[in-house]
């Protein structure tokens, strides 16, 4: 089979005419999907369900939403090319809320400023789903203890004037030093599990 491949592959390579350079491409190697590429993720229909409707009963006062899993298990393709999708699709996964913004950031060496400043730039009268991928930057990258405190009490504070859905993307062998968040304990006992076999 593999002498099969081959010979097909410098068939193609061999075949004349010009290849676009623009062209999308819908197959993104060790790349993740983003929200742009919603169309050629596939395989993953169930599990963005079952993450949509987790997401969807955090409404309206619940916290965040941890989806946990090891490097390369697609955690930032699911947020980013199966959740956001969902909630930008004709039909909201909430009555109550017919549209919603999606406010897609890593925290970066200062996640409260990047916070700040993605709220800010989203418009007003609209829900905010509010993804935070690779949140273990909040440990890596941010240096500052009281930054952090200062980040993930803005993000977990649920008196937001605007309806807000938060859903944290963490890489797995970061989870011990979420744990001694107090602001994550409860969402981090309910968290989401991703393996690397899902798909």
């Amino acid at each position: 089979e593999l002498d099969q491949w081959r010979r097909v592959l410098a068939q193609v390579r061999r075949a004349p005419g010009r290849r676009p350079s623009d062209a999308p491409i819908p197959y993104r190697g060790l790349e993740s999907f983003q929200p742009e590429h919603a169309q050629w993720f596939h395989g993953r229909a169930e599990l963005t369900r079952v993450l949509v409707d987790r997401v969807a009963r955090q409404w309206p006062d619940g916290g965040p939403v941890v989806v946990v899993g090891p490097s390369g298990s697609g955690k930032s393709s699911l947020l980013r090319a199966g959740l956001i999708p969902a909630f930008l699709g004709r039909e909201s996964p909430l009555a109550d809320v017919a549209v919603w913004q999606p406010v897609l950031f890593t925290p970066g060496p200062h996640p409260a400023a990047a916070l700040a400043e993605q709220l800010a730039a989203a418009p007003g009268g609209r829900g905010l789903l509010v993804v935070v991928d690779q949140f273990e930057e909040l440990f890596s990258l941010c240096a500052d203890p009281e930054e952090r405190r200062s980040f993930l009490a803005a993000l977990t504070d649920r008196r937001n004037a605007r309806p807000t859905l938060t859903v944290l993307g963490l890489r797995a062998d970061f989870y011990p030093q979420a744990a001694r968040c107090p602001e994550l304990v409860d969402a981090l006992s309910n968290a989401f599990p991703l393996r690397l076999n899902t798909g």
